[in-house]
């Protein structure tokens, strides 16, 4: 995952235009229909996608490019677990939310908490050396007093977002990657096509 993420950031992965947009739910609305929590679920389950995702490779002035062929749910699901972790599991937050209530004035901190990324949150050491980090002692100002209980429910959250409560995601989930070389975009469009043409499921 760790590959895959720093790929993206760097462009070599690149989304091409015969690719769907993005479909999956956050979370699940129905039984049997796939969504990212569930998939994100399986992955903390299995450590590995099982079911390939399919790249195309490009060559472009002697640096490879990938194209995502099949599995754009798959990747949108993985990144956006990696970036906003508690947008599909929000109710991680929901015994933090609680401890800070105790106090006033933390829509601030509650926010904060919210939209960081898997990385930043797991390295939380300590309330105090968190808000130090960011610059934002004054926040730690209002909470100092519960410091103890936000830092116990913190270490509890990071051992539900790591493998075993011990192995973080994004460097022990692996991913199972097939690439076609040597095709070109409309040859790989028209794999994408055929690729995605029948919803066929596994019988028991």
């Amino acid at each position: 995952v760790k590959d895959l993420v720093s790929k993206v950031f760097f462009n070599i992965l690149r989304k091409d235009k015969y690719q769907r947009k993005r479909k999956w739910d956050t979370c699940p609305k129905s039984e049997n229909v796939p969504n990212e929590r569930s998939f994100i679920e399986f992955l903390f389950e299995n450590k590995n996608t099982v079911f390939p995702i399919t790249f195309g490779q490009n060559i472009v002035n002697e640096n490879v490019f990938l194209s995502n062929i099949d599995g754009n749910n798959r990747i949108n699901a993985i990144l956006h677990f990696i970036h906003n972790p508690f947008e599909i599991f929000e109710d991680y937050l929901d015994n933090l939310i609680i401890i800070l209530d105790m106090v006033e004035n933390t829509d601030e901190i509650i926010e904060i908490f919210k939209s960081m990324s898997y990385n930043d949150f797991i390295k939380i050491r300590r309330p105090d050396r968190f808000f130090k980090s960011i610059g934002r002692e004054d926040l730690f100002e209002i909470i100092k007093d519960i410091q103890n209980e936000i830092d116990d429910e913190i270490e509890k959250i990071q051992k539900k977002l790591k493998i075993g409560e011990e192995d973080n995601f994004d460097l022990h989930v692996q991913i199972n990657v097939n690439i076609f070389i040597g095709y070109t975009t409309s040859e790989l469009a028209i794999l994408f096509e055929r690729i995605n043409k029948f919803n066929s499921r596994l019988t028991e």
